[in-house]
């Protein structure tokens, strides 16, 4: 015979509050009888079957209970918030992108005038020489 636990070791097996352990009976989430004891009536589970249950609420994703209205105004402030959050930093990080890709061609663009001036620089040259070659021609000839 498997051993059964009450309600009270369950949630601590489980990591959740009685109350969500009782809801959970009711709703049929979690396997569980009621027994009849010199108390009345008390909710009792096979600890073979927590195990299961306990694998599962590892994977669950911690919900938040709120047992008030939430103000429409309010959420909405909170979602955008939260977006314009997330949205800022992707701005920043696709920003920093853009900056140093315009610092890159920047660099190239230095490269490229650098050069340019170089060839200027030769090419000025090679025209002094063409003209100083056509001087010496021209005082050959007389």
């Amino acid at each position: 015979m498997s051993e059964k636990v009450g309600v009270k070791e369950v949630s601590k097996i489980l990591g959740v509050s009685k109350k969500t352990v009782y809801t959970k009976l009711r709703a049929g989430k979690l396997p569980g009888e009621k027994i009849e004891t010199k108390h009345g009536k008390k909710w009792v589970i096979d600890k073979k079957d927590l195990k299961e249950q306990a694998k599962t609420n590892k994977e669950v994703i911690e919900v938040k209970e709120i047992n008030q209205l939430v103000n429409k105004e309010d959420l909405l402030n909170e979602f955008v918030e939260a977006v314009n959050s997330q949205n800022k930093q992707v701005i920043q990080e696709s920003m920093e992108k853009v900056e140093d890709k315009i610092d890159q061609q920047n660099k190239a663009i230095q490269e490229v005038l650098k050069e340019n001036k170089e060839m200027k620089k030769e090419l000025q040259e090679i025209k002094e020489q063409q003209n100083k070659s056509l001087l010496d021609r021209i005082k050959n000839l007389f």
